[in-house]
């Protein structure tokens, strides 16, 4: 016979995996589009047996006339024989077994010879045998054994020679020793019509029976008990009609040949039950207590078994089913059809590597791999009941590999497995869930071994498509989707997967699972891992709106292996319990979370890379939320999370969010995303040797924290830049521990912190806010080097840069701290403390704090401000820097603490209340190049109880005051004015200056340089206005002023120096007190006041009343002995002429007297002008005088009588516009008369404040 061997729908399967392929492909990549519904797999159907032709020549005789038991003959196809169990000379039947030899040389079976058995004979036994003959010409006769009369019964001959069936009649043949056989290939089936059994005996040897299509290789002796062959190798057909039934003992094999039964055999025939032939008929499969048990379908590439269960019911026990076992198999379960196996496997797709080589004395050939396919539609049922019930789809177990499809479809179609369902078990395995139907099992396995089924370990490959509403598989166990091969498994279209144990896609070192949900597909499973093993590879995507994935445990995103995951376009992923990507050691786990609507909500943890690497993506509005801590790099690796994109969110509720526990960790958030974790402490390097880092930076980048730690005992970094803003609930740490360190850059971006900021707790902490950069801090403190191993740096810069904050500022606790504001920079703040120190009982353990304010940047504080609390402080300005504090400023607070302030380059500070230079420390300020220090409270104190010491210098450098002026209260005190610079009250300022308040204390004023100058309205040296005190001085030199608008008090032990500069003294009450003035070398003292003290002039000018005429007063002596006494005269009217009034001598004896006529006044003659006022006389030897404002001619004469000095014009002036004065030409009365000859008049010097 030759015969084209039919073909499953190649091309449709082909089209089908290239569909599913590329579904997952796409998924995996992030580019299936959630509108765009997935294409449903296509499900195969059977193919059709193909024509037989008949060999047209006989095959040669052999020698042999018995047969001997147990030994089997194979001749060419069509021919073949089987021997069941004794020997036999035909004719003759005996008592007990029987054999049925086939004669090739005979014209038909089962002649031996020409003996036949159309004579009657006697069978000694209940045994039937049912024979069919063929001869090749007519007529060609077929009957039966009746085994109730021993007759072989003839039947009428007709003229079809191959489609003719054999009627079992009833009663069955029932012998233990039953032989069914048929030698001809049919296209027509044999027909049972009642009942057929066919058992094994009760001995161990006991023999099977058969009905063999192509007479091949039927092993039927000692070791097939129980065997029943439907077309042995080729496709004969077996009818079952009506209520009829084939009941076997043992193993059922459709399509044998040659050597392919060793515990199981094969379809290669069409095995009808239930429709075509009226009301459902049963198969029933026994038990079987030895021998081989087992059900196959599509043995080796001589067999293609094709299988219809329409309407009926097919019942097998006690050994797997093979659908395509070497061979192609093909199983159809539909309409209300039902396939129940009870204690056994059905496997699809199988080859026989392994399986027994020998069959008595048989040898057995390697089988090739076998295609298995089974169809549960329109209602169809498979159940598989038992400890041994599972379907193994594709299993292998040579390199030739087979495969093994399953195909349930249609609402009410199910399978029901009580073990599980392994898809490619070193082969191919494929099933769909389609259209409604449902599959039901316990632990399952794709790709893999099913270790519970007894099966051997094979790296396969396992395709799992579960497509349509209500489609669903349930597995009430645990799921292993690439054990140790390739695994995919597709749930879409509505479809369901439910399994209630734990879910593994990617097992062993050679495992890879991947899961697609899509197109409002679900899962719900147990705890789930994804890449189990080392090498083992898991990716789960679940896709589209309403496409979920629920984990009902914990998720693993690579425990040993690799593990990915994708969740987009509105899918939904929910995890009850812990989620790690990256669990182990050499693990990495990887998941993108995108598109708006999309979202991962996490009930436990997240640790985004434990021991092992990690990345999470959260993107295009992605969404993840997590009730429990989230972990970046916990316990080592290196992991990445990002959050990116327009409404991408991520929100953990948890306590604690670490980034870097003891690995490398990042977290990003970027372009408007959003990270909220407002009641967890973030952490960035917490542990020794971890890295943390933080970006957030774009337009609306948002993330909020309960409390911030960069650098706990490792290393942090945060950046938050471009815009995005970051906030915190109580309170932000830089370098927390003594190893750690933490950096942080506010960069054109916003930080808001709700409580407290520490840079540099035990370890070092840098926070840089530059070009426009923000910080906010509302809560109580600030501290830059908190403890004493403690190194803080704060860093303000760039234009619209500002840091504002409620509390207090600490700069240099107990270790170092700096403050630099530059470039423009602003800062707000509360009160501010320059090395504060521990303070603990009284006493400095250290600190040191600097606020270094460059360019035109600001520091603003609502409150007080110290320099040098317990350590030593320091302040520098620069640049055009701005310092504004409105309560008090103190330099070196406490004993033995230093407190500086240089103020440089244009750069003012202003405080608000009282300056305390050298509190119970020591303190120092300098004001220079054009900058000013203002101070509006009570005081300006230089030297309170510690040492303190004031400079400004340089054109435009001012020192102003709005209360006294103290220079050495309790301890020393300098004040310095040199190079043009000034100082005076401020508008409404008191404007009194203290020199040495205290006794026993030095007090020093020095002006220094043309235009350096002090205004007061007071000023007291050496005590207070009300008693004496320390030993105070006030030099000028180098034209220095010193502008006193009121009293100018000098007490015992004190001095003015005017040497070279300028004094003026304004009008107010005497005071009384014992000290010296001195106006030397180019020196001028101009007033109209008061001076408590002798006034000693050995050259300059003093100036009596200045431009206003006024009346100078000194309690005490006026000596002159060198240098201009200028007199001003503007009327005759009262306080129009200036007066000298001295308590004590007055000596002009070598000066020159210049009197200055103003306002075109010109005296007539004879008027007369008091111009000194002392009781005692004037000593005028050696004077010279001048005038000016008056033409030349004018003559006038000085005398002295009781009430002083007098000035009389003796002619009548006339009054001009020149400054120049004019010499006298005459002198008269008692100190003789002359002329007084004009001469230049020196410019009158402005009196400016020192």
């Amino acid at each position: 016979m030759k015969m084209q061997l039919p073909r499953v729908r190649d091309d449709l399967l082909k089209k089908r995996a290239s569909l599913i392929a590329g579904a997952l492909a796409g998924c995996i990549a992030g580019s299936v589009a959630a509108s765009t519904a997935p294409t449903s797999p296509i499900v195969p159907t059977a193919p059709e047996l193909p024509a037989f032709q008949m060999e047209t020549t006989m095959p040669s005789s052999t020698s042999s006339s018995v047969y001997p038991a147990g030994d089997v003959y194979q001749t060419q196809f069509p021919y073949g024989y089987g021997v069941t169990s004794g020997s036999v000379t035909p004719p003759t039947f005996g008592a007990g077994s029987y054999s049925l030899i086939r004669n090739p040389n005979a014209a038909f079976a089962p002649y031996i010879g020409t003996q036949d058995y159309t004579d009657a004979a006697t069978v000694n036994s209940t045994s039937g045998i049912i024979v069919e003959v063929t001869t090749y010409g007519s007529p060609q006769p077929y009957g039966y054994w009746n085994p109730i009369t021993n007759l072989f019964d003839a039947v009428t001959t007709v003229s079809d020679s191959y489609t003719k069936p054999v009627y079992v009649p009833d009663p069955a043949v029932t012998s233990a020793t039953a032989v069914l056989f048929f030698a001809t290939p049919r296209l027509d089936p044999l027909q049972i019509t009642q009942s057929v059994t066919v058992a094994t005996s009760s001995s161990a040897n006991g023999d099977g029976g058969y009905i063999d299509g192509n007479a091949g290789y039927n092993p039927v002796g000692a070791n097939a008990h129980g065997l029943f062959l439907v077309g042995s190798g080729g496709y004969s057909w077996l009818k079952i009609t009506s209520s009829g039934k084939l009941n076997t003992n043992g193993a059922v094999a459709y399509g044998s040949s040659a050597g392919a039964y060793g515990g199981g055999a094969f379809i290669g025939t069409t095995l009808l039950a239930g429709s075509s032939f009226g009301s459902a008929a049963s198969i029933n499969g026994g038990n079987s207590s030895a021998g081989y048990t087992s059900l196959n379908f599509g043995g080796p590439s001589s067999g293609y078994g094709i299988v219809n269960v329409d309407g009926g019911t097919w019942h097998d026990s006690n050994g797997p089913v093979y659908i395509g076992y070497g061979g192609q198999g093909f199983v159809t379960v539909q309409g209300s059809g039902q396939l129940n196996l009870t204690n056994e496997g059905l496997i699809v797709g199988e080859d026989s590597t392994g399986l027994p080589t020998t069959i008595g004395t048989v040898a057995l050939p390697h089988l090739a791999a076998g295609i298995g396919t089974v169809v549960v539609e329109s209602g169809g049922t498979v159940t598989l009941t038992g400890s041994g019930g599972y379907i193994a789809l594709g299993r292998s177990v040579s390199s030739s590999g087979a495969t093994g499809n399953l195909y349930v479809t249609g609402a009410g179609s199910s399978v029901n497995v009580s073990q599980g369902i392994l898809v490619g078990n070193g082969g191919t395995g494929l099933m769909d869930i389609l259209a409604g139907a449902s599959v039901t099992s316990s632990s399952s396995y794709a790709a893999g071994q099913a270790k519970a089924y007894g099966l051997t370990s094979q790296a396969g490959n396992g395709t799992i498509v579960i497509d349509g509403q209500n489609s669903v598989w349930n597995i009430a166990g645990t799921a292993d989707f690439g054990e140790t091969g390739a695994a995919k498994v597709t749930v879409q279209n509505s479809g369901n997967l439910n399994i209630t144990g734990e879910l593994t896609l990617g097992d062993q070192s050679t495992g890879n699972g991947t899961l697609l949900v899509q197109s409002q597909g679900t899962v719900e499973s147990g705890a789930a891992t994804l890449g189990n093993q080392a090498g083992a590879v898991g990716t789960a995507t679940v896709t589209g709106l309403n496409s979920s994935w629920t984990v009902d445990g914990d998720l693993t995103v690579g425990d040993y292996g690799t593990g990915s995951l994708f969740l987009n376009s509105n899918a939904m992923l929910t995890t009850t319990g812990d989620a790690t990507l990256g669990s182990q050691a050499a693990s990495t786990g990887a998941a993108t979370i995108s598109d708006a609507g999309t979202e991962w909500q996490i009930n436990g943890e997240l640790k985004v890379g434990d021991k092992g690497s990690a990345s999470l993506s959260v993107e295009n509005g992605g969404y993840v939320s997590l009730a429990g801590n989230l972990a970046i790099a916990d316990s080592g690796g290196t992991s990445t999370l990002t959050l990116d994109g327009n409404g991408s969110r991520m929100i953990a509720n948890g306590t604690s969010v670490t980034i870097g526990g003891q690995g490398d960790g990042t977290l990003t958030v970027q372009n408007a995303a959003d990270a909220i974790f407002s009641g967890a402490s973030v952490s960035l390097g917490e542990k020794n040797g971890a890295n943390g880092t933080l970006t957030i930076q774009g337009s609306n980048s948002i993330m909020s924290a309960g409390s911030l730690t960069v650098g706990g005992y490792g290393t942090g970094t945060l950046n938050v830049q471009d815009s995005a803003s970051l906030s915190t609930g109580t309170n932000i740490s830089l370098g927390e521990q003594a190893s750690g360190t933490g950096t942080a850059t506010i960069d054109n971006a916003s930080v808001t912190d709700a409580g407290t900021l520490t840079i540099g707790g035990y370890g070092t902490g840098t926070l840089t806010i530059q070009n426009g950069g923000s910080l906010t801090v509302q809560g109580n403190d600030i501290t830059l080097g908190e403890q004493n191993t403690g190194n803080g740096t704060l860093n303000l810069s760039g234009g619209s840069s500002t840091l504002t904050f409620n509390g207090d500022m600490t700069i240099g606790k107990s270790g170092s701290g700096t403050f630099a504001v530059s470039g423009g920079a602003h800062f707000t703040g509360s009160a501010m403390t320059l090395a504060s120190g521990s303070g603990f009982g009284g006493a400095s353990t250290g600190g040191t704090g600097e606020l270094d304010i460059n360019g035109t940047s600001s520091v603003l504080l609502s409150q007080d401000l110290t320099i040098g609390k317990y350590g030593v402080g320091t302040l520098a300005m620069q640049g055009g820097a701005v310092l504004a504090n409105k309560g008090d400023a103190t330099l070196g607070s406490q004993p033995a603490t230093e407190g500086s302030a240089t103020i440089s380059n244009a750069s003012n500070w202003t405080v608000g209340g009282n300056l305390t230079i050298g509190s119970q420390g020591t303190g120092s300020v300098t004001v220079q190049s054009e900058s000013s220090l203002i101070t509006n409270g009570s005081s300006l104190t230089i030297g309170k109880q510690g040492e303190g010491s004031l400079s400004v210098t340089g054109t435009k450098s001012l020192v102003q005051y709005a209360g006294d002026l103290i220079i050495g209260k309790q301890a020393a005190g300098t004040f310095s004015i040199a190079n043009g610079a000034t100082t005076a009250p401020t508008a409404n300022g008191t404007g009194d200056v203290y020199i040495a308040e205290t006794s026993g204390i030095n007090g020093a004023l020095t002006i220094d340089g043309g235009g350096s100058n002090l205004a007061a309205t007071d000023l007291v040296v050496g005590g207070t206005s009300s008693k004496a005190g320390g030993t105070g001085s006030v030099g000028l030199t180098n034209s220095g002023t010193l502008a006193v608008s009121k009293t100018l008090t000098l007490w015992d032990k004190s001095s003015l120096d005017v040497t070279g500069g300028y004094a003026t003294i304004g009008n107010a009450p005497q005071s009384t007190a014992n000290g010296n003035v001195y106006v030397t070398s180019g020196g001028e003292l101009t007033g109209s006041g008061n001076i408590t003290g002798n006034v000693m002039i050995t050259s300059g000018t003093v100036d009596v009343g200045g431009a206003t005429a006024g009346k100078l007063s000194i309690t005490g002596n006026y000596a002159q002995t060198g240098g201009t006494l200028k007199f001003t005269i503007a009327g005759t009217g009262s306080g129009q002429a200036s007066q000298l009034d001295a308590t004590g001598g007055v000596s002009l004896s070598g000066s020159t007297m210049e009197f200055d006529f103003i306002n075109h006044y010109a005296p007539t003659k004879g008027q007369t002008f008091q111009v000194i006022d002392p009781p005692q006389s004037v000593n005028l030897s050696g004077i010279s005088y001048t005038f000016t404002g008056l033409a030349s001619g004018f003559l006038f004469g000085v005398s002295q009588n009781a009430n002083g000095l007098l000035f009389t014009a003796l002619n009548t002036g006339i009054a001009t516009s020149s400054p120049a004065p004019e010499p006298a030409s005459l002198a008269i009365f008692s100190l003789g008369a002359g002329l007084l000859l004009l001469r230049r008049r020196r410019p009158h010097r402005m009196i400016k404040h020192l």
